[in-house]
């Protein structure tokens, strides 16, 4: 009996520990919804960038852009990314991939940025024609257009 309640005490041990190492890794990472603005040739555009860190350095995105009020011509469309994010210097960057939804005449664009203490991500973007982008956290990000949607859920699985 007591090596059975040893037993038992061991094995909640060890989930407890591994939950506490996820929640700390978690904590650590870049991983969720950013969501604000950048500025290229047609002006500001709306920003969402979902992001999942796949290990510590490496991280894939999917960068949403769409129409403001101030600028309500800009078509909607998105695209993946793959980063490199240093939790040290709290540094990112970001390379334009695959066009998921490509609005005629766009191209992929970089981003080279900086996270601050208030959670807020914002940099260049690297791209002729462009200028800025500034980004916060958040939990309740812009819905993706379903083609956009579903090629995320497909390749976060």
């Amino acid at each position: 009996m007591k090596r059975k309640t040893f037993m038992v005490l061991v094995v909640n041990g060890i989930i407890s520990l591994a939950f506490a190492v996820s929640a700390a890794y978690a904590e650590g990472t870049i991983s969720g919804a950013w969501e604000g603005r950048y500025t290229c040739q047609q002006g500001n555009s709306g920003l969402t960038l979902h992001t999942e860190q796949t290990d510590r350095k490496h991280v894939r995105a999917l960068f949403h852009f769409y129409p403001l009020i101030e600028n309500p011509n800009v078509p909607e469309g998105c695209f993946e990314m793959d980063g490199i994010y240093n939790k040290k210097s709290q540094r990112v960057e970001f390379i334009g991939r695959s066009w998921i939804v490509q609005p005629s005449g766009y191209g992929t664009v970089n981003l080279s940025g900086q996270i601050d203490e208030e959670n807020e991500m914002s940099g260049r973007v690297k791209t002729g024609g462009c200028s800025e982008f500034e980004l916060k956290k958040t939990d309740t990000p812009e819905p993706l257009p379903k083609a956009c949607a579903r090629y995320w859920k497909i390749t976060k699985q």
